[in-house]
């Protein structure tokens, strides 16, 4: 046997179907993009910094609120079930 060469564990589930972890990510995006936007223009006044907030907070708010979860699988209802 060669030292190295066995395979890996398998994950329970490709990084790209964890959902909630896409949300959480999606939403910090979103806020610090609006942050460094607002920072790069140097916007001080309350108004601006109201509105700036609101842009910042609403969507990832909207997103959680109508971001479903995907469906259980055939296999995580037998799980539940055993459970």
């Amino acid at each position: 046997m060669q030292s190295g060469t066995e395979a890996s564990a398998p994950l329970p589930y490709t990084r790209t179907m964890q959902i909630e972890y896409t949300q959480g990510k999606l939403a910090a995006l979103w806020i610090l993009l609006v942050g460094v936007i607002g920072y790069a223009t140097a916007m001080t006044s309350p108004a601006g910094l109201t509105i700036l907030g609101v842009v910042g907070v609403a969507p990832p708010l909207i997103l959680w609120h109508f971001w479903r979860k995907p469906t259980p699988t055939i296999s995580e209802s037998i799980h539940d079930v055993l459970q």
